[in-house]
């Protein structure tokens, strides 16, 4: 069975992501900054009968929590088949426009939207996963 860990799984482009890899017959890994939020994510595709996918506590924009989530699968799999890297955010709290957004706002998105998955593949993929 092939694995696939998805980062920002647990709502939106990624839950789907999740769901349509299910049918196909992954397992899949569903990352989420806040495992809440992943569960409650694993809950409605168990309700849907899926029975292969785990939620994983992964923060993109924090290397501590990428390296323990690669752990945390690296001790249920020996190989990880594919990582989608799909966590993304606003920088806000709120939906904004452009005129709108603070430097933090976008300072925030840019953090992990770019940031996060840059550094992440600067240290090696294969060592990552």
């Amino acid at each position: 069975m092939k694995t696939v860990l998805i980062t920002g799984a647990n709502k939106g482009i990624g839950f789907e992501t999740a769901r349509q890899l299910l049918e196909k017959g992954f397992f899949v890994f569903i990352g989420s900054r806040n495992i809440e939020n992943g569960l409650q994510a694993v809950q409605k595709l168990n309700a849907e009968g899926f029975s292969n996918v785990e939620a994983v506590e992964l923060d993109v924009t924090d290397p501590a929590s990428v390296r323990t989530a690669r752990e945390e699968i690296g001790n249920k799999v020996s190989v990880l088949d594919v990582l989608i890297n799909n966590a993304g955010i606003n920088g806000g709290s709120d939906p904004y426009t452009v005129l709108e957004a603070t430097s933090d706002e976008y300072l925030n998105a840019f953090k992990t939207n770019l940031v996060g998955t840059a550094v992440n593949r600067q240290q090696k993929v294969d060592t990552i996963f």
